[in-house]
């Protein structure tokens, strides 16, 4: 989604329930930490990340720049923005030692601009292979 879209959804969605709202993010076009943001100034009660942006295609939110970016707006995470980085650190030399770096995005990035199910990865796939910059 895009922040427009965000602040869209999350508003409806605040305005029509009585209960919590929670925002998860992907990061395909590089939005997560940006829809993020703008989802918390929709209201939203609860946000969610992930070390390192660990997820499938482009990632999520990574959890370390999201208690960064939350710290420098003064919005107290209860998170210790040092521990969750020594933790990214760690988890990142361990994939380092396994000798998995972990995927390239591109897949889902092309999934999310032509508007492919996640069931039509073969046509992203595809469409990837023709661009061997990437």
């Amino acid at each position: 989604m895009l922040p427009p879209e965000v602040r869209e959804r999350v508003g409806a969605l605040k305005e029509a329930l009585k209960c919590k709202v929670g925002f998860h993010a992907h990061n395909n076009l590089g939005l997560a930490i940006g829809n993020t943001l703008t989802a918390i100034e929709a209201g939203v009660d609860v946000v969610d990340g992930s070390l390192r942006a660990m997820g499938a295609g482009g990632g999520n939110a990574p959890t370390e720049t999201l208690i960064a970016v939350l710290d420098r707006l003064g919005i107290d995470s209860g998170v210790d923005l040092y521990k969750i980085m020594d933790a990214a650190k760690q988890w990142m030399l361990s994939r380092l030692k396994q000798r998995r770096l972990g995927r390239h995005p591109g897949v889902g990035i092309y999934r999310r601009l032509f508007q492919f199910p996640a069931s039509y990865r073969p046509g992203c796939r595809a469409i990837q292979r023709g661009f061997p910059d990437i």
